[in-house]
């Protein structure tokens, strides 16, 4: 309900100010002086009545409200909405797609081979940068967390993580959000805070090098099969600026179950 754009939005309904100075849910009215303006028309974008944004129009000269614009707007604001619509629906269906033929290859090269680290490896690899900058793959062995593949599209950058496993295996980074893959449930970090890294990484040292690779968000499934998880896949977004949602988050679930089979 605030300004003109959250008038619209609350209403619903295109809106009009004859004179800005006049009113009194404006906030920006320093910057409407500083251009001169006077007027405002906005209407909403709408689709199957849902407001999806809300388009505005500043005039430098007063005029007072005028009906046919209005309806003009409202046309406007609903051919606005169905493109809108049209495209992200078009947006979806090509993502379907691609993650459909990601999910083909993966298939692929796991079923093409019983030994699980060149198997792993290779699914690693494909994650790449399609679903992250950073993928990683620990598997249970008597108990322990053992890494047994990273994957980074640097080459630089992967020798850099194997060294790292060495000097601080995964088995040493245990935290409570590990222990609940482990028991099957997924972890999904749309957002990395330095908090939240500062709580994972205990060796001062390690936590000054992750902070250095900036990450991002992350997503954490466990490998699951007939009940059991026999490991953890990591996927962590940095340099790309890369967000992960849900529908990432399903993705590697479903990359998950299939690992662990």
């Amino acid at each position: 309900g605030r300004g003109l754009p959250g008038r619209v939005w609350s209403i619903g309904d295109p809106a009009w100010i004859e004179v800005l100075e006049d009113d009194p849910n404006f906030p920006r009215i320093d910057i409407a002086r500083r251009h001169g303006l006077v007027s405002a028309f906005a209407f909403p974008i709408t689709v199957e009545g849902a407001i999806l944004g809300v388009c505005e129009f500043f005039s430098k000269t007063q005029h007072p409200p005028d009906g046919a614009l209005i309806d003009v707007g409202r046309s406007v604001g609903n051919q606005m909405g169905q493109f809108i619509e049209r495209k992200r629906a078009e947006l979806e269906r090509d993502g379907a797609q691609r993650y459909q033929a990601f999910l083909a290859e993966a298939s692929t090269i796991l079923s093409s081979s019983l030994d699980y680290q060149v198997t792993l490896d290779s699914l690693a690899r494909l994650c790449v940068p399609f679903m992250g900058d950073w993928c990683s793959i620990d598997i249970l062995d008597e108990g322990e967390l053992v890494r047994v593949t990273v994957a980074h599209p640097d080459p630089a950058r992967e020798d850099l993580a194997r060294q790292l496993q060495r000097k601080y295996p995964p088995q040493d980074n245990r935290t409570a959000d590990t222990e609940r893959v482990l028991r099957g449930e997924s972890v999904l970090y749309s957002e990395i805070p330095d908090e939240l890294i500062a709580a994972s990484v205990r060796d001062p040292d390690l936590l000054d090098i992750v902070r250095q690779i900036g990450l991002t968000s992350a997503i954490v499934v466990p490998l699951t099969a007939r009940g059991r998880t026999g490991g953890i896949l990591t996927l962590l977004s940095a340099e790309s600026g890369r967000h992960y949602g849900l529908q990432d988050l399903r993705l590697a679930e479903d990359l998950g179950r299939r690992a662990g089979l």
